[in-house]
């Protein structure tokens, strides 16, 4: 491995996401971020990409118009013409727009302070449509357009409740259906099956319960007809349904231990299952019009929103799954009976799958010394395992990949759990001896993702905080510390048992993950005694629950973590984040009802403050939306008050994930130090 690379190399990445071909797939459309912004960037497979200056928050290719882009950037919408560069404003405000959505060619509805709003090019003519749509720090409800262009469906907020789901009928100009679950459920996702035929799924807001109920608008008054249902300690994959556009859907369960995928006809489930007026039949998963297309120990999802798709004619859908390695994602394509082909068997983490004209695949693929880019592939390249280059990138993440390229292949490791569990990981040692800190003397450094339902990957990851992470890890890597990508209990990619091994216990198994990480590493020969760990969000959190918890660490560093769990659940039960209820149903409840305050104290590194025995770094920014800086300010009063031998860092105006090279450059620029301080003796 290059032995300087450096963090200003890191910074060099431009990460992708939310890849979508035009309407006749000639050019495929993203949002690229580097250098502190997200901008679309747009190029045909194989070309040089073009990136549209300035920040974008989202983008929708016009239908019938293959140069035709809707972009939403700050207070503005712009209709602008890929082919010339041309671009005209089409909405203005102060405040930003979000959900840009076509609803056929002329037609163009996005969300504006909580309403949405319909732009018709045809005449010119704009008009508010719905308000009081769901809107959180992270985004609006989507807005889900029907096939026929006349009908979208969102949920707006209520005051003293869940959401109401509703339709809107952009032809007529009128509201016409609305369904408000009861206080104990929630509309968790919903897609359009059909020109008037709606699926959503309904969860129990404890998370024990999930079903999938169809409704024809028109038709169906009150909740619709359940078609799946399903019961769980915590029912936890993806809940949005897939839509095909002639009454098919797929969906993801893992009632049988793993995250699988279903292809479910809604008319023919309609018609099969028991008279369900009220919408509380629960008839499963099993009989007439379900089509189930993964089994095993694996899981059929990139990670834990991703979902499949379709083909435009309806009869096959593509997907990933990690069948082949626990560590990676290879896409499939199955059709409609469940039979499935291998696209092809190369190894690789894919992500956000789309599928446009002329069957042509699109999608986000990472590999093991390779950036996430966007890959345009032929689903004809079927079994193709021997081709030379069945991905071709859209995009260009890196701007030198011969130095990505020379970094060390990661190592599988594994541990036993405090139960007997199989802990993963990826390690990275440094390419032979330097003469410095080498075999008993080299330190090493534990790295922690957040979520917790995420997975660190065999190589790089899609995702951009962890991609930088990754390489921030390398640049540990190139000053001679072996580095440990720890996947501890709480994570995807091992079935529903790991994903929920820290339900009831957390803050005891995952720190126990932690505390066997570093004794793993200690007991390698090529690492010292002087071990470190680093996270960000939930890893941030373990890194303050080790220093205060456990003396198994030299040194920890927590990026945005939590400090108090109680404050926390406060906190995002305020504006309906789903998060807080998967947290609720893991800790058996909120931090104010009866019989869990032994659950957030066990929690919470806040308790356990004054047994501070590692040298503690935090870094927070205080506009960060996931956790909130009060946690920092917390974590600094506790420590303060009681005498504390700690550092800290924050940002303003910063993010969850830092999103400025400046900020970066001085952060990593304290971090650096502060682990060779001591961890290097």
């Amino acid at each position: 491995m290059d032995a300087d690379f450096s963090v200003e190399d890191a910074l060099s990445l431009r990460t992708v996401s939310a890849p979508a071909w035009n309407d006749d797939a000639s050019r495929a459309g993203y949002l690229r971020f580097g250098d502190g912004e997200t901008t679309f960037a747009h190029g045909a497979p194989g070309g040089d990409p073009t990136a549209v200056p300035g920040p974008v928050g989202g983008f929708d290719w016009r239908p019938g118009h293959p140069d035709g882009v809707a972009l939403a950037a700050d207070g503005d919408v712009t209709l602008r013409d890929v082919s010339t560069g041309e671009s005209r404003t089409l909405a203005s405000a102060d405040a930003d727009h979000a959900g840009v959505t076509w609803a056929g060619p002329d037609r163009l509805l996005y969300v504006r302070d909580c309403s949405v709003w319909g732009h018709d090019l045809a005449d010119g003519g704009v008009a508010e449509l719905l308000t009081d749509v769901r809107s959180t720090p992270f985004g609006v409800a989507p807005l889900a357009v029907s096939p026929d262009d006349e009908l979208v469906a969102t949920v707006r907020d209520a005051d003293d409740g869940p959401g109401e789901l509703v339709v809107y009928d952009v032809d007529l100009g009128e509201h016409v259906r609305g369904w408000r679950p009861p206080n104990d459920r929630v509309v968790a996702g919903y897609d359009w099956v059909g020109p008037d035929h709606l699926v959503y799924a309904l969860d129990d807001t404890d998370a024990s319960a999930r079903r999938f109920r169809s409704v024809r608008v028109g038709v169906d008054d009150g909740p619709g007809v359940t078609l799946l249902s399903e019961t769980s300690d915590v029912v936890c994959v993806e809940p949005t349904p897939v839509g095909a556009d002639d009454g098919w859907f797929a969906c993801l369960s893992d009632r049988d231990g793993h995250a699988h995928l279903y292809l479910v006809d809604a008319g023919a489930r309609r018609a099969a299952v028991a008279s369900d007026a009220d919408g509380e039949a629960a008839p499963g998963f099993d009989g007439e019009g379900v089509v189930r297309v993964t089994e095993g120990a694996f899981e059929a999802r990139g990670d834990a929103t991703d979902l499949p798709a379709w083909s435009p004619d309806g009869e096959r859908v593509a997907f990933v799954t990690n069948e082949a390695d626990a560590g990676e994602r290879r896409l499939h394509v199955a059709d409609r009976e469940g039979t499935v082909e291998r696209v092809v068997d190369e190894s690789a983490n894919v992500h956000s799958v789309d599928w446009g004209a002329n069957d042509r695949l699109l999608c986000v693929r990472a590999g093991r010394t390779e950036p996430a880019d966007v890959c345009a592939l032929e689903s004809g390249a079927e079994g193709r395992s021997d081709a030379d280059d069945p991905y071709v990138r859209v995009s260009d993440a890196y701007p030198d990949r011969e130095r990505l390229s020379a970094f060390p292949e990661p190592e599988p490791v594994s541990f036993d759990g405090t139960g007997g569990e199989t802990v993963r990981g990826y390690l990275y040692l440094p390419d032979g001896e330097d003469g410095a800190w080498a075999g008993d003397d080299r330190p090493a450094v534990v790295w922690c993702h957040g979520g917790p339902v995420r997975q660190m990957r065999r190589g790089f990851h899609h995702m951009r905080s962890y991609a930088f992470f990754h390489l921030f890890n390398h640049v540990l890597v190139s000053r001679g510390y072996a580095v440990l990508e720890l996947n501890y209990r709480g994570g995807i990619g091992y079935g529903h048992e790991f994903e929920q091994g820290v339900a009831g216990a957390i803050g005891v198994d995952d720190v126990d993950d932690c505390v066997r990480a570093a004794e793993f590493l200690r007991g390698r020969p090529e690492v010292g005694d002087r071990v470190g760990l680093w996270g960000l969000s939930y890893g941030g959190f373990l890194a303050n629950a080790v220093a205060t918890k456990t003396d198994a660490y030299d040194a920890a560093v927590n990026f945005a973590g939590i400090w108090d769990w109680r404050e926390w659940v406060r906190y995002a039960e305020s504006f309906g984040w789903g998060a807080a209820r998967r947290f609720r149903a893991q800790f058996g409840g909120g931090p104010d009802d009866p019989g869990t305050a032994e659950a957030y104290e066990v929690a919470s590194p806040c308790e356990f403050a004054g047994d501070l025995d590692a040298p503690l770094f935090a870094l927070h920014g205080t506009d960060d939306p996931n956790v909130h800086f009060e946690q920092m300010d917390l974590l600094v009063d506790e420590l303060v008050d009681r005498g504390a031998e700690f550092e800290t860092a924050y940002y303003p105006g910063e993010d969850h994930m830092f999103r400025e090279p400046a900020t970066w450059r001085d952060a990593m620029g304290r971090v650096l130090p502060f682990l060779d301080g001591h961890l290097r003796e």
